[in-house]
């Protein structure tokens, strides 16, 4: 199936997550921390993005969460991951729980550098000078800001590439 497409079938086995609204079509886990799962997810009219859902225990974790989710929104950039929309709820089971719609990035400059050295290649000069630069507009920007940003937590693990590059 060309672009993340899907039948009707399949798209009935997966799980839903609606966010403000909107429903998706949950594909599978990304990522697990021990506040969080991150889930592949596509919109109804195909739109691929990832869902942040954070399991918010007490007040003071859903302060944090919206706070996350504004800086992400204040740090808008062509290079910063594009937090598309999120949402407060109460889940089914009573449990607060937070949701941040983002675009999908299917990848880390670190897991593209292992794919690489698997087929015995590199980067090339250009490509490293593009890595380099894109994290420096990002840092650019979130700086820019005021009150400025910090990341705090820029490592390769965390330069996360979309599929188009």
């Amino acid at each position: 199936m060309l672009g993340g497409a899907s039948t009707g079938a399949q798209a009935l086995l997966r799980p839903e997550i609606r966010v403000k609204g909107v429903t998706y079509s949950s594909d599978g886990n990304v990522g697990e921390g021990a506040y969080s799962t991150v889930v592949r997810a596509y919109a109804l009219d195909g739109t691929r993005v990832a869902i942040k859902r954070c399991r918010l225990a007490t007040k003071e974790s859903a302060v944090a969460f919206r706070e996350e989710c504004t800086l992400m929104q204040r740090a808008a950039h062509r290079n910063v991951v594009r937090l598309i929309d999120y949402e407060i709820a109460k889940g089914p089971d009573g449990a607060v729980r937070g949701d941040a719609v983002m675009e999908l990035c299917e990848t880390s400059v670190v897991q593209r550098m292992q794919q690489l050295e698997a087929a015995g290649k590199r980067f090339s000069s250009r490509q490293v000078a593009a890595i380099v630069g894109a994290v420096g507009h990002a840092i650019a920007r979130m700086h820019s800001l005021d009150p400025p940003i910090a990341h705090r937590d820029i490592k390769p693990e965390n330069v996360l590439v979309t599929s188009d590059g």
